[in-house]
């Protein structure tokens, strides 16, 4: 029975752990970005205000998208 290929081990579960962490703490961090760009963008910083479209498209790149390239890039293979 240990030849199972569908046994999860603790270190299979430590590394779904670690990923799933490192997936949420770019969404929140990209989310922080957003604000920070749309915080520019309403003129309550001292940055042009042009700085802030790239930082949040950027920020929005890396709460949609990048979490979803990260899972595809992880995924099992199929067995």
């Amino acid at each position: 029975m240990s030849d199972n290929p569908h046994r999860h081990d603790q270190a299979t579960d430590d590394l779904a752990k670690t990923r799933f962490l490192i997936m949420q703490l770019v969404r929140t961090g990209s989310a922080v970005f957003i604000l920070f760009g749309l915080l520019i963008v309403a003129g309550q910083t001292d940055l042009p205000v042009l700085a802030g479209y790239p930082i949040t498209v950027g920020g929005m790149f890396g709460t949609f998208i990048a979490p979803i390239l990260l899972a595809r890039r992880w995924k099992s293979p199929k067995p």
